[in-house]
């Protein structure tokens, strides 16, 4: 899958109106603002001076256009009606006003008047500024992912006419642009259509969840027009980030120069100048990205910047612009940090930052060649590398305190939660053990991106949709732990309640106290919401033992529960045989079943398994297959 950055994107059967620019070879879809302005059931669906959004019918709209053409008077727009803060919702607080978007962090607003919300695609909604298109104007971006709900994330969690919780939306935004939230204002709308006034909240970064596995080399093409040196440039944005996340295991590394300016998925992260007939009208560069959908892991990043503006490693002024400074923002982008738009007057803004996407004498950030620490945040929230929270939250001047002696901290020891699981049992996914990260699961985010709240303090995602718990955005190399035990060794039919909404089966590795047992496959269910369930059989002995679902490749499945079944096959029963079990030479007596399921791991006859019973059985092979029946001993005791 390729993203393009401020490129209009279109997809079939999607209706909009589409803005052209005339050259010489002829029309070309206008990117600076994505070009599109995007019909939904017959509206437009744009922002008042406030903020909140305003409906304009498309046919009006059309006519406009078409009299504004002719030369003629065109009709005015009617207005949407003004919905005052008395006649309609009204926010009180917002908490916390500052939080990253994308992370799965949560925001609680409270008020009045807010109603109940019928449905995920009934009016109802949370809106957040997406961009800015003057310091007064400015397009919405909605949490439950409006207009493109097949593609987002539905980001309310909860509704009621007093409190709203919600996460921060990274999204495919209405224009069709992969976008973040950005800084500015939030507000509510209600089933009824009335809009709260909007209430100051400031976004610090925008992550697209996707990363990279390994370390990327880069490439850069010194064909930058009037520059000798563009190649320096690049590799000192490089460097900047490199340091933001000093300490991780990432890094942008430069692999030197380039005759080539192919764009394209080649195996290359290549950087170049190409001509503006390549461009839309106002666009500086553009990030391209390849990545593995199943595993949301990035596999290539290309840049071209537009050879039809003028370029400078040195200050720019005027209508030049600063080779280091756009490469600080495009790998940014590399990193999958969100372009953030916001900067309406009187509310929190974007402008300060290197992922702010506009760049104009202006807007002061011609030659920003220096991190924010919301940037760093960011890089540091993905990669590591430093103490980064996904809400950042203000706080006033800090006191200089004394350095104390580190106290080492007592890691919680693994436990059974909320209790220990007794065979046959079914283990609710979300209740995997105690122990923390590193010790009963793996995940990768530090968040919990469902927002369930029931594992508090805990990093697996948990969310509940449909009336159902279960552990969301599963991300390969992911995995989780269980206790469970039994009286009674023998074999289980373990069943995992999953929804898999991909086309392709997923295979799930399951471990018995660290050794590998059979594998079980996830089918394909049809939706996030539609479960089914996936069989495999694990022998485990009596007594107490961990099972470890783990994710080796595998993501894109909620998890509801885990079910264990005894399996009618494996009732422990005598094992039968053509006559009496006798003493095999060399033994202390005749083999004993210590575990009592059928089989008999003391080969030897001295009341316990052990290694001396594994050395009897192989010298006496000849003897025990023409004096004993072979299959009635478990001499490893695998339990077959």
């Amino acid at each position: 899958m390729q993203v393009v950055e401020d490129e209009p994107v279109l997809a079939p059967g999607e209706r909009g109106f589409y803005l052209l620019e005339r050259r010489a070879s002829g029309f070309k879809l206008h990117g600076a603002r994505q070009g599109v302005i995007p019909v939904v059931d017959d509206t437009l669906w744009v922002a008042d001076g406030h903020g909140a959004p305003r409906a304009v019918p498309a046919p009006a709209y059309g006519a406009r256009l078409a009299a504004l053409a002719e030369g003629r008077e065109a009709p005015a727009l009617a207005e949407a009606p003004v919905v005052t803060a008395a006649a309609g919702p009204a926010i009180a607080s917002v908490s916390p006003t500052s939080a990253s978007a994308g992370t799965g962090t949560t925001v609680t607003i409270t008020g009045t008047d807010f109603g109940s919300k019928a449905s995920r695609q009934s009016a109802a909604d949370v809106g957040f500024v997406y961009r800015c298109t003057s310091p007064t104007s400015c397009v919405p971006v909605y949490a439950t992912g409006k207009p493109y709900y097949g593609d987002n994330a539905n980001d309310i969690l909860s509704w009621s006419d007093t409190r709203i919780v919600v996460r921060v939306p990274t999204a495919r935004m209405s224009d069709g642009y992969a976008g973040s939230a950005g800084s500015g204002m939030v507000w509510v709308v209600t089933d009824a259509g009335a809009t709260s006034a909007a209430s100051p909240f400031a976004v610090t970064f925008g992550y697209g969840r996707i990363r990279w596995a390994n370390a990327p080399t880069f490439v850069v093409n010194n064909n930058c027009p009037g520059v000798a040196s563009a190649t320096t440039a690049v590799a000192n944005a490089a460097a900047t980030w490199n340091a933001a996340v000093s300490g991780s295991s990432f890094r942008f590394f430069d692999g030197g120069t380039t005759a080539s300016t192919a764009i394209g998925n080649d195996g290359v992260n290549r950087i170049c100048w190409r001509p503006s007939s390549d461009f839309s009208s106002g666009t500086l560069a553009v990030t391209s990205w390849w990545y593995t959908v199943s595993t949301s892991t990035l596999i290539e990043c290309d840049v071209k910047f537009n050879s039809g503006f003028a370029w400078t490693t040195g200050t720019a002024s005027g209508s030049a612009h600063n080779v280091e400074a756009i490469m600080l923002h495009e790998f940014g982008h590399w990193l999958n940090l969100r372009d953030l738009y916001g900067y309406y007057d009187g509310y929190p803004s974007d402008s300060g930052k290197v992922m702010f996407g506009y760049s104009g004498a202006g807007f002061g950030n011609l030659n920003r060649r220096a991190l924010s620490g919301a940037d760093t945040a960011g890089a540091r929230y993905i990669y590591g590398g430093g103490t980064a929270t996904p809400t950042p939250t203000p706080t006033a001047t800090p006191t200089p305190k004394p350095t104390a002696t580190a106290t080492p901290t007592t890691p919680v020891p693994q436990s059974p939660y909320p209790s220990a699981h007794v065979l046959p049992a079914q283990v609710e996914a979300e209740h995997f053990d105690a122990g923390g990260e590193g010790v009963a699961y793996h995940d990768i985010e530090a968040a919990n991106l469902g927002g369930d709240g029931m594992r508090s303090g805990e990093g697996v995602d948990i969310e509940t949709d449909g009336g159902v718990t279960d552990v969301c955005y599963v991300r390969a190399g992911e995995y989780l732990k269980y206790s469970v035990e039994t009286t009674t060794g023998g074999s289980f039919d373990l069943a995992l309640r999953a929804a898999n909404p991909d086309a392709a089966t997923k295979t799930a590795r399951v471990y018995l106290d660290g050794a590998r047992t059979p594998d079980v496959a996830i089918a394909p269910t049809g939706g996030w919401t539609n479960y089914g369930s996936s069989v495999t059989t694990v022998f485990v002995p009596s007594g107490r033992h961990v099972v470890t679902l783990a994710f080796e490749g595998i993501d894109r499945i909620n998890l509801d529960w885990l079910r264990f079944t005894r399996s009618a096959a494996t009732i422990p029963t005598t094992v039968p045989t053509t006559a009496a079990v006798a003493a095999i030479p060399g033994g202390a007596g005749v083999p004993t079943d210590p575990d009592t399921d059928g089989l008999y791991e003391d080969v030897n006859g001295n009341g316990r398994g052990d290694l001396a019973d594994v050395v009897l059985l192989f010298n006496q092979l000849t003897w025990i297959g023409a004096n004993e029946p072979p299959a009635a001993f478990d001499f490893n005791a695998n339990g077959r």
